[in-house]
Formats: structure tokens, C-alpha cells, sequence
């Protein structure tokens, strides 16, 4: 397995605004419909049983994948996910070695059959993160190579947003900080970075949004607690996006199935302008995008931009393949 080389001891302090679109609405608005469908093997990194749709887990009940980035830079993508039978959350990495790029990634198999897919494309390693308390791991946030991870109980209410070093995809490491949150559950997190350079984490619970801002430019200091908004953004998977000129955006994804993916409904992404000052998201627009099977907003959504500078979007698959030996995945880009 091959990776960039990156002249970087830690990203724990992290550097000027990096990743911004100069112009969201018009990338936003130039996705391409036409999904690029992607599979990957599974390389028996799952327990056997997890993350599939059998009698033992209830169709899959709670033993699904809940969040998606990709590493910027690289062609790894970092998943998250629960299982409430085992009280467990698991973070899943996968890099597909066949594409090592930085930019929009191709179809990785011929015609229809994703089993054609190159067996160097797959899971590499999964991580347990949590249990008991925190056995549920929620919708991913990265800023630069700094991975971020809501793990909750959803029925003690009881939560906390932890941080993983991702310098070298091959080798994450766990960070010796956390936000702690004793009376709200963490569905997703979203991150970005003030013009001081200090790094603010939201966790978002139902359109609840609560800001929590790094006390220093290194994230080890800590953080306080700065103020909670309230929103109608409801999606699994939550996103800033940075305009160039300092503008935030957010990108919600969601299913408007009620019992996605039993009965599903349309994958929608909403951009929505976030004003933090004023404490308001202004809806902006949506898009319906169709993944011919390959995704499931509910399941997990989230953006990247390339070093071209242009905008993808991702999603992933609730559960592996009948098999258990494939995952889907879809990428829509401009």
C-alpha cells in the first residue's frame, strides 16, 4: 500500500484556511447528476454477522454505517458506525489503491458487475472506539488530516466528540482530547476555522446546534463551550463548507424515506448559508441525486474538495453487500 509522502510531524495545529471554494452556490449548483458508482472488498475487517441485513441484527437494526469523509489529499476514506448488540462503535478505512489521487476518483469496475472491482480497493483496518456508553458512532467531521468522531448513547442521552490524527492514513492515532457531553446526545459534527485559527467543533443533534471553540491553535489545549443555535438542519450526515472570502456553508444530507433504506425515499442534498454571529442557517437550495443503489444518504454523506478545486460529494451503503464480501459506495462531483 502506497501513500502521499507528507512532510508533516502532526496536524493538531493547523494551518490557514485550506479546502474553500470560491464560489459555493455555483459549485453546488454544477454538480453532476451522473452518479460514479464505486465497490470495495470488505477484506473481513467486519465481525461476522456486522453491518449486514440478517435475522441476528434485526435487518440490520442500529448496526449500520452512520458517517463518511474522505482524507484529504489522499484516496482514504474513514466510515463510522454502531452496533447496539455488542455495544460497540467502529471506525472503517478504506483506500482505493487502484486510484491514488487527490482529485475526483473514477468508477473502479467494468459495466455492471462490481465484483469486477480490483481486490487492491478495499477495507484495510477498523478501529473500536467505543462501548457500553458511547457505543454509537455518528455522522464524521475532518479538518485537514484531523479526524473528528461523535460516539453516543442515544438512550442515556449521554455523549462526547473525540479526535483522531490522520498524518499517516495508515497509522490513525487517538488524540488525548475530548468534549464531553453529559445531558445530549451527538448525531453528527461539523468543523471549521476562525479567522484567529482557533478551531470551532458543532455537535448537532436534531438542528441543535452547540459551538465549541479550541482555546488555543493547538487543539490539545481544549475547548469551551460557546453557544447553541437552532436550525432546521436534520440530516444524517452535516457539512461546512468554507467560501474563500470567509462565507460558511452547510451541506445536509438526507433520505426522505421515513424507513430508509427498508422503504426508501429520494437522496437529497440541502445547502443551507450558516451565519454564526447571527445564529441562523438560511436555506438555500436543494439537489436530488439518484445513486442507482450505490448510497443512501440517510446512511452517511459528506463533501470533499479536490486539489483542482472542485466540489464532490459522497455517500455510502447502510450494510455490506448479501455476501458481507463488497461495500458500496457513490460519488457525485462537478
Amino acid at each position: 500500500m502506497k501513500w502521499p509522502f507528507v512532510i508533516l510531524t502532526t496536524l493538531l495545529t493547523l494551518p490557514a484556511l485550506a479546502g474553500c471554494l470560491p464560489d459555493v452556490e455555483k459549485s453546488f449548483a454544477q454538480i453532476n447528476e451522473a452518479v460514479v458508482p464505486l465497490s470495495t472488498w470488505t477484506n473481513d475487517v467486519f465481525k461476522r454477522g456486522s453491518y449486514r441485513q440478517l435475522l441476528k441484527t434485526r435487518f440490520g437494526l442500529d448496526n449500520h454505517i452512520q458517517g463518511i469523509v474522505r482524507v484529504p489529499g489522499t484516496s482514504t476514506f474513514v466510515l463510522s458506525g454502531g452496533d447496539r448488540y455488542i455495544k460497540e462503535a467502529n471506525l472503517f478505512f478504506i483506500n482505493f489503491n487502484t486510484q491514488e489521487t487527490s482529485s475526483a476518483l473514477n468508477k473502479n469496475f467494468k459495466g455492471k458487475n462490481s465484483k469486477d472491482a480490483s481486490a487492491a480497493d478495499g477495507f484495510y483496518l477498523k478501529l473500536d472506539i467505543g462501548s457500553k456508553d458511547y457505543w454509537h458512532a455518528g455522522g464524521l467531521a475532518i479538518i485537514d488530516r484531523t479526524l473528528i468522531v461523535p460516539v453516543e448513547n442515544p438512550k442515556t442521552k449521554m455523549s462526547k466528540i473525540i479526535f483522531f490524527d490522520l498524518t499517516d492514513p495508515a497509522h490513525p492515532e487517538k488524540l488525548a482530547v475530548e468534549i464531553i457531553r453529559t445531558d445530549s446526545t451527538t448525531g453528527s459534527v461539523l468543523v471549521y476555522q476562525t479567522p484567529e485559527e482557533k478551531i470551532m467543533v458543532v455537535g448537532n443533534v436534531d438542528g441543535r446546534m452547540e459551538f465549541f471553540e479550541s482555546q488555543t491553535k493547538d487543539i490539545r489545549d481544549g475547548f469551551t463551550s460557546k453557544k447553541i443555535i437552532g436550525t432546521e438542519v436534520q440530516g444524517q450526515g452535516t457539512d461546512i463548507v468554507h467560501q474563500c472570502d470567509g462565507k460558511l456553508f452547510i451541506m445536509d444530507f438526507n433520505n426522505t424515506g421515513k424507513f430508509a433504506p427498508i422503504i426508501n425515499g429520494k437522496d437529497i442534498v440541502s445547502l443551507y448559508q450558516l451565519d454564526v454571529e447571527k445564529g441562523e442557517a438560511t436555506f438555500i437550495t436543494k439537489r436530488h441525486l439518484t445513486s442507482k443503489g450505490y448510497c443512501n444518504f440517510k446512511a452517511a454523506g459528506s463533501h470533499y474538495v479536490s486539489e483542482d478545486g472542485k466540489l464532490v460529494l459522497y455517500g455510502s451503503s447502510f450494510y455490506r453487500n448479501f455476501s458481507g464480501k463488497q461495500f458500496k459506495l457513490c460519488q457525485f462531483s462537478e
